[in-house]
């Protein structure tokens, strides 16, 4: 059998939307690229009706759906051919929520890979089940919540708000530019920050960072809380995922009434190692194809042509 792989148009990414629609982690980050805002390169086991997908989003987040079973993209995967471009990348991970496909990448590296489960909440309801305010009264310090906004940014420009080392006035920028968030500032610091590190138009994927020396004192739940009511006035659908071993950030999601759906896997990043050279001459891209859509590009495993 020749083994044959076809990289999709955006204009055809909606052939994959059925195979991605049971991803609850990183939902909003998927459907970004399925509407055309976010980048990524698909790749399918057949042109028109796909049982396989990869998806390569282009901050190196890689989605693996579909049929696990030995086949086309299977073997491309197995292979990781530097000439499909997307392998050879320094920092990418797989992204699953199906163990026999954890399974397959397993077998087919010899074992020499490592997995780690995730954790995946979805905010359900239609509003905040407690308000900020009371969640304020709750927390064991005083913190003043506030929106990643130009006004927070002035203030820290002047100096009036400071920004620990893991923050810096640049990211906020970028926050507040292409995405939304929030930040408890107590004393003058900024101790706790939330953002939106994805957004479609249905989705909003949460990522929540606090200061060492502020932690266990409320102040994540404080601007998660903010994070919900915000997403829940624009329609927007909050997600939360963390490290199955994380058990401070699954019990914030839970707290705030969060939702738990099935588990995703991830693989370190590199998936491969840090030494990893993609391997050349394994695969090809046709260079007429005849047998696809004209708007797909179609790749041929090269050791199937050189057997025929």
């Amino acid at each position: 059998m020749m083994n044959i792989i076809y990289e999709l148009s955006p204009s055809r990414f909606n052939l994959v939307a059925a195979l991605f629609s049971k991803v609850w982690a990183d939902k909003a980050l998927i459907d970004s690229v399925l509407e055309g805002t976010r980048s990524a390169r698909v790749f399918v086991d057949y042109d028109e009706a796909p049982t396989a997908a990869l998806m390569c989003e282009e901050s190196g987040n890689y989605y693996i759906v579909g049929d696990p079973r030995p086949g086309r993209l299977r073997q491309f995967i197995a292979d990781a051919p530097a000439e499909a471009g997307v392998f050879n990348r320094p920092d990418f991970a797989f992204f699953t929520n199906q163990s026999d496909w954890r399974d397959a990448l397993w077998e087919d590296r010899g074992g020499d890979i490592a997995f780690y489960a995730t954790r995946v909440f979805r905010y359900s309801r239609g509003k905040v089940a407690t308000p900020l305010d009371e969640w304020k009264e709750r927390a064991l310090v005083t913190a003043d919540v506030r929106r990643i906004d130009r006004s927070l940014l002035a203030d820290i420009e002047s100096g009036a708000v400071r920004l620990p080392e893991q923050f810096s006035a640049d990211f906020f920028e970028l926050i507040f530019k292409d995405r939304f968030g929030f930040a408890a500032v107590v004393d003058g610091w900024v101790s706790s920050a939330i953002w939106a590190h994805a957004i479609s138009s249905w989705y909003a994927s949460a990522f929540v960072e606090t200061v060492q020396g502020f932690r266990r004192n409320g102040l994540a739940t404080l601007v998660t809380a903010a994070f919900i009511d915000n997403c829940l006035q624009n329609r927007l659908t909050p997600l939360w995922s963390c490290l199955a071993d994380n058990q401070a950030a699954a019990a914030i999601a839970l707290k705030l009434n969060f939702e738990e759906g099935p588990p995703q896997l991830e693989t370190d990043w590199p998936p491969f190692g840090d030494d990893f050279v993609a391997p050349s001459g394994l695969w090809m891209k046709q260079a007429h194809p005849v047998d696809a859509m004209p708007d797909s590009v179609v790749w041929h495993r090269a050791a199937d042509l050189r057997d025929m």
